[in-house]
């Protein structure tokens, strides 16, 4: 089984006999629910409803430990500390005495054999394997950071720089159970809510297959007519994730990038909006 330390990772602590309720408020999932040793996906949203950025909670014997992108902590950090007021909790970045561990099976189990998995699996999506939060010296690495990568985006798996910026939604954070409509308040619920209940979805981060380099990322992706489809994300090899618009692709899912094209592949979990909108239109009858 590979393990990777993660560098592009950061750890923020939040400590106290109130951060349960503190984070809660905040955050797109139910992290009262936690107990010692088990984790859940959430985001920070803006008040608009758009991701401020993603990251995994650990639950630990005084509080959480945010497994967040390292090029994010600051802000995350930054922006608790405006959250906190008055609370009686503490915030900082650990990430000199803690370090982020993943491990995966080199062969995936498929969705279904994963939905009771133990909590020591990423709570994501149980093909992702084993992640935790530990000593940097604690473990032996035998794999790196880009074979990581190359695992997550091979099951269709975002990371925090392809859904900053994106509604929740857009951004799968329902699929890869982020989201929890019944908790109650968060910062960003009632757009949120709104779009779940009340709207069609108009994109999804969806896996692509790459014939040739990865675009940089916000590249402008089209369809074989020159019309925009979405926008390109990130992407390694063969392997790339972008958001798509729903309304605009085809049953056909040719992108193209310059002088790059690319298709649309299923990920390892269902995405029915996708999946629906690439389905060909029926053909019309005269009955």
């Amino acid at each position: 089984m590979p393990l990777a330390r993660l560098t592009d990772r950061a750890v923020l602590a939040v400590t106290g006999d109130t951060a349960a309720d503190f984070l809660h408020g905040l955050v797109t999932n139910d992290v009262i629910k936690l107990i010692l040793g088990s984790s859940t996906y959430a985001a920070l949203l803006t008040p608009q409803g758009k991701i401020v950025t993603d990251f995994l909670v650990h639950a630990t014997s005084d509080g959480f430990h945010l497994d967040v992108a390292a090029a994010h902590a600051p802000d995350l950090l930054k922006r608790l500390k405006l959250y906190r007021l008055r609370a009686p909790i503490t915030l900082e970045d650990i990430s000199t005495t803690r370090a982020v561990f993943a491990a995966w099976d080199p062969s995936p189990p498929h969705p279904e054999e994963g939905a009771s998995a133990p909590v020591s699996k990423d709570p994501r999506f149980a093909a992702l394997g084993r992640r935790w939060i530990g000593a940097p010296g604690s473990e032996t690495p035998d794999a790196d950071l880009a074979d990581y990568h190359v695992h997550r985006l091979t099951l269709g798996i975002p990371d925090s720089a392809d859904t900053e910026g994106q509604f929740a939604l857009d951004a799968n954070l329902e699929e890869l159970h982020g989201l929890d409509f019944k908790k109650g308040c968060y910062v960003g619920q009632e757009v949120t809510a709104r779009m779940k209940h009340k709207a069609a979805p108009r994109r999804r981060l969806a896996r692509i297959l790459l014939d040739g380099p990865a675009p940089a990322p916000g590249s402008r992706l089209t369809d074989s007519a020159g019309t925009e489809v979405g926008e390109f994300k990130t992407g390694l090899g063969t392997e790339a994730l972008a958001s798509i618009r729903l309304d605009r692709i085809v049953a056909s899912n040719i992108l193209i990038s310059g002088d790059i094209s690319a298709r649309i592949a299923p990920a390892a979990y269902d995405l029915p909006p996708l999946t629906a909108a690439l389905q060909p239109a029926p053909k019309a009858t005269n009955e």
